[in-house]
């Protein structure tokens, strides 16, 4: 039932209240610290980039910029906590979820940031101050391969994976109050066997296999938030490294030719540029043998400055040089900084038109100029002896620095997001496949241990006087199988009325009449005999009972509330304003809304709309729009104790008013704020009875006999036996007849709070729906009237559209019941059978003896066995279920003496095998022969 799964209302909205909130907040956060992020995230990766380099020269120098990676982690984490908190609300947004389950996720939540920040010093700040980063020449450095995969790894790593991993399986799994048995409506105890207790409390499998036959509801939400996040990372992710890929081989300018060329360095921060990168067409290899590539051997290129320099640019040894033209600026580097032209070094390659024509880098000129402008000139020192035709396209192609290093920056914040995208997904179809190994695994448990692991009979509900819910998990086979309710002592012989066949009932959500407290036992046969197949010996408990509690107003529970007087009347409010002690029981004129104020305050709203108020004069009247601060219209409520009465309860209180009177109960009908002082027992003790709001909607007022009767319901948390059910209109709230027909059509709630329910239509007629609270002698909380005309066309209609009558021709005690019923129901289900009036359909006996498909008998006058005097019913369904089309109710009035020589006539009669006009045997002339 995933109704006791789901969060209140009043949770539900605080957590809607939270997640706007806290994404108000994180737009700020991230307004106001996005550019500090984006700062010390930049001046990290530029440490590492200038780190890298020197590296590349042959040396290690330390640029402390590194460690900003670890204040941009931090900040982030702040400036994201508000939307990472509500992303996480919004996955148990509308569960019932533990107060500890939330606390365990917020905890690792916080713990990734923290886990990040690990990460960053153990795998990037601590390497790169040590010199174990940049990597480097593999032949060189391969040694570093044991600190980081022995070492660096496992200890910066691994706490970052533990913490995500856990934080999404502890999203994917909630935990709920229902099963912790959380939350819940305080309800009766339920009978149980010592020995069937026993054994679910200390077997451990059953449990685990009891969580594979009744699944709680799909956790899947923290799966799909998981998938969301994943997908909002590689998106960006992807973009950024496309935008990186593609500024990685953009070039500023193409020369024709090998000339002069100048550019403009305009240098903004004044902390030096990071000059051009030149390539020209060629291909890679030493040919000759002198150990350089062999395009560099024929190509000159010089290249001057007119601004300022600076020496050792973006170190802690910089330092700034006054411009000199004749500086020469172009250094030869085909790979990285120190690489020179050298063949033992590969260099780096871009392949133009569509991979048809090959670059190859020459070097890089201007690295840490200044403003000013670049000069760079280049030509063949000898005309080559084969030139190699590049069908017109430019001699050298030139990169600029600058953006070459922002490329490598989005290409390493691409290649995070997406890394981390790509790997949440990969955890989730992991945990995916987990998850469904463990389902089959559960379900092979289920099946090869259901029948081990559970008891024979379980019984759900046993109250006093309440019917006692039980399931049977071994039915026997066969049709004759029976099951009855017995006093523990008592032999299988003594089963009175309180039996039923198995095949007339539902053996998982089996009913017997409700018995009083004691010691009884539920006993299954094979057979129509007394072989004994199931036995489950248990106590009906009566309830405890709870001593008086004093409490005060401030303990009063807001929300709708019916009164009740000492003299056992309940206080109504009139549509005219009149206020009347003078109504037996609680229906919709009763039913007040108890508003709370401040300063232990409240105020009181009729059915109708209106407010009560106090006048001055004593009179109580009905008769205010709206209930101002401090007006006649609030009271106060003085509580004496609570006393629980299953999910509701009540509260003997005493209404005082504004001027200071309490508020008293005339035994004649009349209410009046009179007294000065309540005493103890007086009439201003009233029971203050908790209804909660309820509603009842039919989808239609009217409908035809071949639909179901479809109707929507939300109630306050009710006990398992409360009830929606059709009841004849003609029948008032508060008659004793209510229950004796409500199983006409019904359903229990079965704690369910809202949802919509199809009930079986109850034949023509109109009728009312009502909800009630429990299951005997229950308050009812609203109810709502429709009605059912005939259809045409369908095996429930009327035959030919007319109404089906039932007439009783003769109906005395011990003599044969005679009666013929005119417009049969024309279905080949269509059915009679005989109930005294106060059974339900369901308990309509065996075919045969007292029911009959219209199929099998005649057309004319039909036959019922003799019954005792009393009230009886006969009773017309149109298919083979319970869709009653007609009911008659009768007396079998006493056989007397003056009829006795006409009743010889016909009983001589009833001896003779009777046939139909139709030549089938009418079944109950056999039933009569037995009398």
């Amino acid at each position: 039932d995933t109704a006791l799964y789901q969060a209140p209302y009043e949770v539900l909205a605080r957590r809607n209240k939270q997640i706007l909130a806290l994404s108000i907040l994180g737009i700020f956060l991230f307004a106001g610290l996005g550019w500090l992020v984006y700062g010390l995230a930049a001046e990290a990766i530029a440490a590492s980039i200038e780190m890298t380099e020197s590296a590349e020269e042959g040396g290690h120098q330390l640029n402390g910029g590194i460690w900003y990676s670890l204040l941009a982690a931090l900040l982030f984490s702040i400036a994201s906590a508000p939307i990472a908190s509500a992303f996480t609300i919004m996955t148990y947004r509308n569960k019932d979820v533990s107060d500890d389950w939330i606390r365990q996720v917020y905890g690792l939540l916080t713990g990734i940031p923290s886990a990040v920040i690990w990460a960053l010093l153990w795998l990037v700040c601590l390497p790169f101050t040590w010199g174990l980063l940049p990597w480097g020449e593999w032949s060189i450095n391969w040694w570093k391969i044991f600190p980081f995969g022995f070492g660096l790894i496992w200890m910066g790593g691994l706490p970052l994976v533990i913490v995500v991993v856990n934080f999404f399986k502890k999203i994917a799994n909630p935990e709920y109050n229902h099963d912790r048995g959380e939350g819940q409506m305080p309800t009766q105890p339920t009978a149980e066997s010592t020995a069937s207790t026993a054994a679910r409390s200390v077997d451990a499998r059953s449990s685990y296999v009891e969580a594979g036959i009744s699944p709680k509801p799909s956790s899947g939400r923290g799966a799909i938030f998981a998938a969301i996040l994943a997908v909002i990372m590689i998106i960006p992710g992807i973009v950024l490294l496309i935008i990186g890929g593609v500024m990685a081989e953009e070039f500023i300018e193409d020369v024709p030719g090998f000339s002069s060329y100048t550019l403009e360095i305009i240098d903004e921060d004044g902390l030096g540029d990071q000059g051009f990168i030149i390539y020209i067409p060629g291909t890679p290899g030493d040919y000759n043998g002198n150990g350089m590539h062999d395009y560099c051997e024929n190509v000159i290129v010089n290249a001057t400055h007119s601004g300022a320099w600076m020496s050792d640019p973006w170190t802690g040894w910089s330092s700034y040089n006054e411009p000199d033209e004749t500086r020469q600026v172009f250094e030869l580097e085909i790979s990285d900084k120190s690489s020179g032209c050298d063949a033992q070094h590969w260099p780096k390659e871009i392949w133009i038109n569509d991979g048809a024509f090959q670059l190859v880098k020459l070097g890089r000129a201007c690295y840490g100029c200044m403003a000013g402008s670049t000069t760079i000139t280049a030509e063949y020192a000898n005309e080559p002896q084969t030139p190699v035709d590049y069908d017109g396209l430019p001699s050298m192609w030139i990169q600029d620095g600058e953006k070459i290093n922002e490329s490598t920056v989005l290409t390493i914040i691409g290649a995070i997001l997406t890394g981390i995208g790509v790997l949440i997904l990969v955890g989730l179809v992991i945990i995916k496949i987990a998850k469904s190994k463990a389902t089959r695994l559960v379900n092979r448990l289920n099946l090869y241990s259901q029948d081990a692991e559970k008891d024979p009979i379980e019984i759900f509900k046993s109250n006093p006087g309440q019917p006692v819910r039980f399931r049977i998990n071994d039915p026997p086979k066969g049709g004759d199988a029976w099951v009855g309710i017995y006093p523990a002592s008592t032999g299988d012989q003594d089963h009175g009325d309180r039996w039923r066949w198995l095949r007339d009932i539902d053996v998982n959500s089996a009913t017997l009449p409700g018995q009083s407290a004691g010691k009884w036992s539920i006993r299954v046969f094979k057979d129509g005999g007394y072989k004994l197949k199931h036995r489950l010996d248990f106590e009906i408990k009566s309830p405890p009972q709870q001593p008086a509690t004093p409490t005060s107003s401030n303990d009063t529970v807001e929300g709708k509330v019916a009164f009740k007087s000492v003299h056992g009347k309940y206080l109504s409010a009139q549509p005219d304003g009149r206020a009347e002690w003078n109504r037996d029981r609680a229906d919709a004129w009763e039913y007040f809304h108890l508003e709370k104020r401040k300063g232990g305050k409240i105020t009181l709203k009729g059915a109708h709309g209106k407010y009560v108020s106090a006048q001055p004069d004593g009179s109580v009247q009905i008769n205010r729009e709206a209930a101002p601060q401090g007006g006649w219209e609030e009271f106060t409520v003085e509580t004496h104790f609570i006393q629980p009465t299953g999910s509701s309860g009540y509260e003997v209180a005493r209404l005082k008013s504004v001027h200071g009177k309490y508020l008293s109960a005339q035994a004649d009908g009349r209410v009046e704020w009179n007294r000065d002082h309540a005493p103890d027992g007086g009439w201003e003790d009233i029971d203050m009875e908790y209804v909660g709001d309820a509603t009842i909607t039919a989808s239609k007022s009217k409908y035809t006999i071949d639909e179901g009767i479809v109707c929507s319901f939300t109630a306050p948390k009710l006990p398992d036996d409360a009830w929606i059910g059709i009841v004849p209109v003609a029948i008032p709230h508060g008659d004793e007849a209510v229950n004796d027909s409500h199983d006409i059509s019904y359903a229990h709630l079965r704690g369910r709070t809202k949802g919509e329910i199809t009930l079986p239509n109850p034949g023509p007629g109109t009728w009312t729906l009502r909800l009630h609270d429990t299951d005997n002698n229950g308050r009812e909380l609203t109810h709502v009237v429709f009605e059912v005309v005939s259809s045409m066309g369908s095996s429930e209609s009327l035959h030919k559209g007319r109404t089906c009558e039932i007439n009783i021709l003769e109906a005395r005690a011990g003599r044969p019941i005679r009666f013929n019923v005119n417009n049969r129901p024309s279905g080949n289900e269509a059915w009679f059978g005989l109930y005294p009036v106060q059974a339900t359909d369901h308990e309509h006996g065996e075919q045969h003896r007292n029911w009959m498909y219209f199929r099998d008998v005649g057309q004319n006058e039909l036959l019922l066995p003799a019954k005792s005097a009393g009230r009886w019913s006969i009773r017309v369904f149109s298919d083979g279920g319970f869709n009653m089309i007609k009911r008659l109710d009768f007396d079998i009035v006493e056989f007397d003496e003056k009829s006795a020589q006409s009743a010889k006539k016909i009983q001589s009669a009833f001896n003779k095998p009777a046939r139909s006009k139709s030549g089938k045997s009418d079944f109950w002339s056999n039933a009569l022969e037995d009398n």
